[in-house]
């Protein structure tokens, strides 16, 4: 879900309309998405030691003041601005019932927020490792 610890992504931002729907459709059919911060639990309840998660913030486009973290904003927009239609069309016409007119006008206003640089927001990018497991035939 985009974030923004600064509260300048309005909680009505169309990439948040967008990620709910991307969420409900595959919710619908039967792909939920996993809450990162439950997979550390399982990973030790699992046998593993050493379980480390670890949350990083990319920028969504170049708000950022740091360069390295504009320079990751600027990548992250791209990234994702093109693949926002491959990532939802299939899920939002055939689950959701949408028709792909529709879905186009979202993305239009989905790109406009990516691109927007008043909003601070962020996509939190969450990073599972663990050490040497205890269970032996891992």
């Amino acid at each position: 879900m985009p974030k923004s610890d600064d509260n300048t992504l309005p909680e009505d931002a169309a990439i948040i309309r967008y990620v709910h729907m991307l969420n409900e459709a595959c919710e619908k059919t039967g792909r939920k998405f996993i809450e990162p911060s439950s997979l550390k639990a399982k990973m030790i309840a699992a046998g593993f030691v050493d379980v480390e998660l670890r949350m990083y913030k990319w920028p969504h486009n170049e708000w950022p003041k740091e360069d390295r973290y504009k320079r990751l904003g600027y990548w992250t927009q791209e990234n994702f601005g093109t693949a926002l239609e491959a990532l939802c069309m299939a899920p939002f016409t055939r689950v959701l019932g949408w028709n792909r007119n529709e879905v186009n006008v979202l993305l239009i206003d989905v790109r406009k927020d990516l691109k927007n640089t008043n909003y601070h927001a962020y996509c939190p990018v969450y990073v599972l490792y663990r050490g040497v497991s205890d269970v032996a035939s891992c």
